[in-house]
């Protein structure tokens, strides 16, 4: 049995699930794990957290926790827990499990995830069951991830210089490439965290006459969420105050119905807004030693030069993960027994170019938008001061 959160997917009859958490999941052909090491029978589990994705014939040994959007690949015989180091990818090399921190974070695949599942929500009714946060980048994924950079900085200050590989929850992690899965959470944690200011800002600043009068929307968020645990509660995010809260509630009878219980987690899911809203001012205060409540108008613009520059980073990263769907190893099954030329022209009959791609299109429209973005910006506040 399985606890089967929403969008788990397999298109596979030889796809084997059991004893496990899964959310957003999509399991690949052959798909395995061994809950039964024949000592006090099959009483081990496993958690696999939102957006994991299985490669063909994957294999875990239970216990592990595997981390928000990662990808598995090969067979994994050590018990791994990897629950900080968010949009991995996790590998077999020479029988061992070894991580690659963040490099999923700009993979094609991990974009489209963010567009495709609410896409496909199509439910109609006014007031739907499932509460579910569709954001790919959130307290829940951002907060792992400025955690996952600590423990990363600690292994490389720790780390022998001869040695090849550091190790960390069952896993091994090459040594050198620590300092690039701490500049790619580095890169994301800037482009969310700031985003967000940015994002209250452009909504607030039309209608407001003073610079005062914009910042007031982070004054309204004193003393309440800042960083702590976050929650996947099976596609509803949450802050683990909130829901240990209901716990309490519910263990002291505060909460004695089933009707009293949805309408507890109806308005965990409404505050969501309002709580990801103080989790940024706390987590920016954290970062960068600013608070956007008292920020003046230059703190602002660094802050927006900051995110232009790490938003941009992602994009190209990802414009070039795009790329490799247009190489020359993803034509070697076009233009049978024919030349490179044809070859070629059979690829793009069936599969388009590089340039005229949807996906390729979105990519560079949105790095558009980020190089016009702070623009606009500055010339919204401008009029302000």
């Amino acid at each position: 049995s399985v606890f089967a959160g929403p969008y788990m997917v397999t298109h596979h009859k030889s796809t084997l699930l059991i004893a496990g958490l899964w959310s957003f999941f999509n399991a690949g052909s052959g798909t395995n794990q061994s809950n039964h090491m024949y000592k006090l029978g099959p009483v081990h589990q496993g958690v696999f957290e939102r957006g994991c994705k299985s490669g063909s014939f994957s294999y875990h040994i239970m216990e592990c926790h595997v981390s928000p959007f990662t990808v598995i690949i090969g067979k994994h015989m050590a018990n791994v827990n990897i629950s900080p180091f968010p949009f991995s990818i996790l590998t077999e090399l020479h029988s061992k499990s070894n991580l690659l921190p963040g490099l999923n974070l700009y993979s094609i695949g991990t974009y489209r995830d963010g567009i495709k599942w609410p896409a496909r929500d199509r439910r109609k009714c006014r007031k739907k069951r499932d509460l579910i946060i569709f954001d790919v980048f959130s307290p829940y994924t951002v907060e792992r991830m400025r955690k996952g950079r600590v423990i990363l900085q600690e292994l490389l200050e720790k780390a022998p210089r001869k040695g090849s590989f550091v190790h960390y929850g069952g896993v091994q992690i090459k040594r050198l490439l620590l300092k690039k899965s701490i500049h790619l959470y580095t890169l994301a944690i800037d482009r969310y965290l700031i985003g967000k200011v940015l994002d209250a800002i452009e909504r607030e600043a039309p209608s407001a006459t003073t610079w005062s009068e914009v910042t007031r929307i982070f004054r309204n968020s004193e003393g309440k969420i800042g960083p702590a645990a976050w929650l996947d509660l099976a596609g509803l995010i949450a802050s683990a105050e909130r829901v240990e809260k209901i716990v309490r509630e519910v263990r002291t009878g505060t909460i004695d119905t089933v009707k009293s219980l949805i309408s507890r987690f109806d308005e965990v899911y409404i505050a969501y807004e309002e709580d990801e809203r103080a989790y940024v001012k706390a987590a920016l205060k954290e970062e960068y030693g600013i608070s956007p409540a008292s920020m003046t108008v230059d703190e602002l613009f660094r802050l927006g030069e900051l995110w232009k520059t790490s938003a941009f980073s992602l994009n190209a990263l990802t414009l070039e993960s795009v790329k490799g769907e247009f190489s020359e190893a993803a034509r070697i099954s076009y233009g049978l027994d024919q030349d490179e030329e044809r070859r070629q022209r059979d690829f793009s009959a069936v599969r388009g170019s590089f340039e005229e791609n949807p996906v390729t299109q979105a990519v560079i429209e949105e790095g558009e938008r980020i190089g016009k973005r702070i623009e606009g910006l500055k010339a919204l506040i401008g009029r302000l001061i």
